[in-house]
């Protein structure tokens, strides 16, 4: 068993697929923020625009509310993290 002040091994092939599942979870925000900051419905996709899109599967992930976009992202970031041994502390004062 390893001492507990000793830095885990970087799990890279689970970063890299974390990091990718996190530039995925962007996708929607582009579409989703602007609207959002305008007041509009967020979520609101016109269903004429899933016939016509070359990729429907980005929205249907516009459906889902940005703040669980954002929750999400921060999750995985804070996942990265700790694979790499960072570890967030409070401030010095």
């Amino acid at each position: 068993m390893s001492a507990p002040d000793e830095p885990r091994p970087a799990k890279l092939l689970e970063s890299f697929l974390l990091a990718l599942v996190a530039l995925l979870a962007h996708a929607p925000l582009y579409y989703q923020l602007p609207r959002w900051g305008n007041g509009l419905d967020p979520t609101f996709v016109h269903p004429t625009w899933f016939e016509l899109s070359p990729f429907p599967c980005l929205l249907y992930m516009a459906a889902v509310h940005p703040a669980v976009w954002l929750a999400l992202i921060a999750i995985l970031f804070l996942r990265v993290c700790r694979n790499f041994g960072w570890k967030l502390a409070p401030s010095c004062r």
